[in-house]
């Protein structure tokens, strides 16, 4: 199952990557169609490798992107842990230095046995769901010739979630570091 999705995903990287190879006519925008990066803590937890599309964006310099991720985590006492981070960012600005706001969810698939949980898991196997809001910087590099950036993000996440033992809400606050790479395809750069 989790070689599947894995698969799946590598290959819809892939496939984008494609696209990306393009010559722009517009190298002084920095906000890409497409981005990909590997984040270490934030919304994933640990770490987690996510793929970012552009929703939409509007003269105002305000772009809202869709966000999906996962980590995967063997761990001794459990089986296997996957984490799923998906949700939406907002970017402020179009320059190369932009201020981000987001909400986002973790979901946290539980492959281990005997796993159990009365109205606490939704699932079979059991998952669980974190949301966190986010507030951060986003920096991207000049565009090469074919309009791709590295992208780095410092980000403020806390992990807000109910605790399965008290039933009481719990805040753990947690921050990320994120590099990666942004694209578009050549339909968003012609004129």
């Amino acid at each position: 199952m989790i070689k599947k999705i894995c698969a799946i995903l590598l290959v819809f990287i892939a496939c984008q990557q494609v696209f990306a190879q393009i010559s722009l006519t517009n190298r002084n925008r920095h906000i890409n169609q497409s981005a990909v990066y590997l984040e270490a803590g934030g919304t994933g937890f640990i770490y987690s490798v996510n793929y970012e599309h552009l929703l939409t964006r509007n003269k105002k310099k305000l772009s809202l992107f869709g966000r999906v991720g996962i980590e995967y985590l063997p761990i001794k006492v459990a089986e296997a842990v996957l984490h799923l981070p998906a949700g939406f960012n907002m970017i402020l600005g179009r320059r190369s230095s932009n201020f981000e706001l987001g909400l986002n969810a973790l979901f946290r698939v539980d492959f281990s046995r005997n796993v159990t949980g009365d109205g606490f898991y939704i699932s079979n196997p059991p998952t669980r769901i974190f949301f966190s809001p986010i507030a951060g910087y986003r920096w991207y590099s000049k565009p090469n010739e074919y309009g791709e950036t590295v992208m780095v993000r410092l980000t403020f996440t806390p992990l807000i979630g109910l605790d399965v033992f008290s039933d009481q809400p719990f805040v753990k606050y947690w921050a990320g570091i994120s590099i990666g790479k942004t694209w578009t395809s050549e339909k968003k750069w012609k004129k």
